[in-house]
């Protein structure tokens, strides 16, 4: 089917299509897609999305993602997150933050180890250490 300029198609009910292999679409512009309730979308083995330069996502409500195995990510130059109230990080096994030299490791067997060149402790009051010993060197 060749159109020259322009077409408009109007599904009084409901579509349906079926294609027994692949399907490609390239749009020379801009796409834009209202869905007025909801949309599912299921894939059976993999999805690659590439941007080329900004990606948004705004979530009136909630937003959950589940992983099975493995997450990664990685940013450039800079990320931030901001929460208005409580931030929770739950890790099974162990937690580490690493930033240079310095690092900081919680266990789940309860040992906490930071490890860095320097140590500059600020107080504006009191500073108390608690422990069955204390050793300071």
């Amino acid at each position: 089917v060749s159109i020259g300029d322009h077409r408009t198609e109007d599904v009084g009910q409901n579509e349906t299509i079926r294609i027994g292999a692949n399907r490609s679409v390239t749009i020379g512009g801009n796409k834009a897609e209202t869905i007025k309730l909801a949309k599912a979308e299921t894939i059976g083995l993999a999805k690659a999305l590439t941007i080329g330069a900004a990606y948004q996502t705004s979530v009136g409500a909630a937003m959950n993602t589940t992983v099975g195995l493995s997450q990664s990510e990685q940013v450039g130059i800079h990320k931030s997150v901001a929460v208005g109230k409580k931030f929770t990080i739950d890790a099974g096994d162990e937690f580490k933050v690493t930033v240079g030299k310095s690092t900081l490791v919680m266990k789940s067997d309860g040992t906490v180890m930071i490890n860095g060149r320097t140590f500059d402790f600020s107080a504006s009051g009191a500073v108390q250490i608690n422990g069955k010993d204390v050793d300071i060197n």
